[in-house]
Order: C-alpha cells, then sequence, then structure tokens
C-alpha cells in the first residue's frame, strides 16, 4: 500500500512538473528548477527500487526540499502541500 502512494507521488510529481513547471521565469530560475526536477526524478527512481532504504530515502526528501525552495512557485496549493506532509513522514 505504502509502495503504491508513493510510486502514484513520483509519477504526479513528474507529471505536474512536466506540465506545469517554472513557465515564465527567467532562464536561470527555469534552470534551477529544471536541475531540481531532474534532481528529484533520479532521487525517486532510486528510491523506489528499494523503499526500505534510508539513505535513498533521505535523498529523496532532500531533492524535494530543494525544487520547493528553488522554485516556490513549481506546486502551488494542494500538491505543494502533500509535497511537505512527504517530507515530514517519508523516511520514518
Amino acid at each position: 500500500m505504502k509502495k503504491s502512494i508513493i510510486l502514484r507521488f513520483v509519477v504526479y510529481s513528474l507529471v505536474f512538473g512536466t506540465f506545469f513547471g517554472c513557465g515564465a521565469a527567467t532562464k536561470v530560475a527555469a534552470k534551477n528548477c529544471e536541475s531540481a526536477a531532474d534532481k528529484v526524478s533520479a532521487a525517486a527512481t532510486a528510491y523506489t527500487s528499494d523503499f526500505t532504504n534510508k539513505v535513498k530515502c533521505k535523498a529523496y526528501v532532500d531533492a524535494i526540499t530543494e525544487l520547493i525552495n528553488d522554485c516556490p512557485t513549481f506546486y502551488t496549493g494542494a500538491t505543494k502541500q502533500a509535497l511537505l506532509d512527504f517530507q515530514k513522514n517519508a523516511c520514518k
């Protein structure tokens, strides 16, 4: 069940990131958003290969944190709240 929820979250994150990325932000900000999104994708792939690995979980949470910090408008509303909730509870 937990794997299914996390996998859905990863897929939704990638889909929303693709369609609702940094938009009209400056080129530097767009590059930061793209880089942060790539890190989230790579960390998510590593984490989904082994949900029990705390190091991979922490790397995934750190990548999400970086994405939120670098691109504060990348996610909004409920999606951003879901990311924040995931950060708090992911690696317990």
